[in-house]
């Protein structure tokens, strides 16, 4: 996990993005999560296909997934992200 809490798009905005990598199994149960729960995401590149989520402070979370569940995960955001 890496903590980010400014980058050239957010200089003293005072916003935090952490970078989290996940395993086949923690992928497959965030994804399940975030499908219960209606969690919006978004896709980014950076450094390597990314789901992001933002809370209302636009803090963002930012997921390098699995390579399985990541293809079934832009698989079914085709053309929404």
């Amino acid at each position: 996990m890496y903590f980010l809490t400014e980058s050239p798009t957010n200089v003293g905005l005072r916003r935090g993005r952490i970078f989290i990598g996940l395993d086949e199994s923690q992928s497959a149960a965030i994804l399940q999560h975030v499908e219960r729960k209606g969690i919006t995401t978004s896709y980014t590149h950076w450094g390597a296909p990314t789901m992001v989520i933002s809370d209302p402070d636009r803090n963002e979370l930012f997921f390098w997934l699995a390579e399985a569940q990541r293809v079934k995960w832009q698989e079914s955001h085709a053309g929404i992200a």
